[in-house]
Parts: C-alpha cells; sequence; structure tokens
C-alpha cells in the first residue's frame, strides 16, 4: 500500500495545474490573495530556514502558494501570514498536499492547514470572497457507518498499518476512531473498506482534529486531499 501510495504521488504531481483545478472540487470557498509570507520545515524552524512565499488563494482550511524551490508532498511547514494592516504575523501549521512546477522555476504548492482557521482569521489577513458558490450537501453531509479502514502514517520509517473504525464519512472526509493517537497535521493513507471486505478507494487524508474519548482510543477528523467519487460513495455507504 505505501508504495502504490507514491506511485499515486507521482502520478498526481505529473499533471498540470490546470486539469488537476478541473478534477478537483473545492472542500473550502478560496479566496483570491496578493500575500507575501514566510514558510520554513516544520522540524527545522528557524530563521535562516524561512522561504518567501506568495500566497495566492486562501481558505479556512488551506493556501495555495507560489515559491522558488520544490517542497515534498507530505512534508509540513510553518506558514507566517501577515495580518493585514499590523505590523504582526499569525503562524499556521500546513501539509503540502500538492506540489507543480512551473514557468520561470517557480514552483505552485497546494497546502492544507492542520486546523481550520477561522473566519476573522481570513478578515484579518484581508481576503475577500471573489463569488457566492452554491453549497455542495454532497461535500459536506456526513454519512454514519458501520466500517471498518486500514491507515498508514505517511513518513513512518516502520511502514506500520493500523485498523480504524469509520465513524462517518463524507465526499471530502472520514472519521476515524483509533487505538493508537495520531497528531493532528498527520497525512495518512487510509484504506475504505466495504462491507464485503474489499478496498474501495486507497486516499491520502490529512489529520485536522484528535478528540480523546473517555473509552482511551481517539477520534480522528481527517480530509480527504481530493473527494470520493459518487461511485465510491455509493460503494460504501
Amino acid at each position: 500500500m505505501f508504495g502504490s501510495t507514491f506511485s499515486f504521488w507521482r502520478r498526481l504531481v505529473g499533471k498540470t495545474s490546470t486539469a488537476v483545478a478541473e478534477a478537483e472540487r473545492r472542500l473550502w470557498v478560496r479566496y483570491p490573495a496578493d500575500l507575501q509570507a514566510n514558510i520554513e520545515p516544520a522540524e527545522r524552524a528557524a530563521l535562516e530556514n524561512r522561504v518567501s512565499a506568495k500566497v495566492r488563494d486562501i481558505s479556512l482550511g488551506g493556501a495555495n502558494l507560489l515559491v522558488d524551490r520544490p517542497f515534498d508532498t507530505g512534508q509540513m511547514l510553518s506558514l507566517e501570514l501577515p495580518q493585514h494592516g499590523d505590523a504582526e504575523s499569525h503562524t499556521v501549521l500546513a501539509c503540502v498536499v500538492r506540489a507543480a512546477p512551473e514557468a520561470e522555476g517557480q514552483w505552485a504548492l497546494g497546502c492544507v492547514f492542520s486546523r481550520e482557521l477561522t473566519q476573522a482569521d481570513l478578515d484579518g489577513f484581508g481576503a475577500t470572497r471573489a463569488r457566492e458558490f452554491p453549497s455542495d450537501q454532497r461535500t459536506w453531509t456526513r454519512y454514519p457507518t458501520n466500517l471498518r479502514a486500514n491507515y498508514q502514517k505517511i513518513g513512518d520509517p516502520e511502514n506500520r498499518v493500523f485498523s480504524a473504525q469509520v465513524i462517518n464519512l463524507s465526499a471530502s472526509g472520514v472519521g476515524l476512531e483509533v487505538t493508537v493517537t495520531v497528531d493532528a497535521g498527520a497525512l495518512l493513507s487510509v484504506d475504505l473498506i466495504a462491507a464485503d471486505g474489499n478496498v474501495v478507494r486507497t486516499i491520502l487524508a490529512c489529520v485536522v482534529h484528535v478528540t480523546t474519548q473517555s473509552s482511551g482510543v481517539w477520534a480522528l477528523g481527517c480530509n480527504f486531499i481530493r473527494e470520493l467519487s459518487d461511485e465510491d460513495l455509493e460503494a460504501l455507504i
């Protein structure tokens, strides 16, 4: 499963940005932006590691950045965003889920925040809504299930595979009950298993929140890097 996940990444990065945009349905409303920000690898946060980035659009759940060097998919970044009309800044943890080369040695990074921003955060960055989008009930409707899943943390040197109970499922994300703690911001490869025991889809998901349960297990809220198709949902629900 781990090898097939990276094969998927190679196929995804090889697509043009236009093709990705057409194939991907947005999980959050995107606001156009023209901000200068600083990023640095989260594990090596220091002034000398900072890279300047242009924020081209931003949402409650992520941002699109333009930088002058490549970053690996799955890499965690510390993103420092300027506050609109103020000298202060706001730093968020972001996971690189897409990386595509652009002209003149630039790279476009699609990043998912480890925790969603608030509308007040967006207002503070000076983000403005481009246009209203109709709500997508298919994206947000969470269906309770009694399914199982297997998951693997990207970057785990031991390539361990864990089992999880699926709490709920939507086109854009999944709730998992796990017996081993997982940090918010982790990138997972998730096997979604149908009632007949067959794997319907293996998909990458970013953990956006973690809740400790009284029974000693953890509930993970995960966002997929792309939406499930109608066929996948029908096979699972």
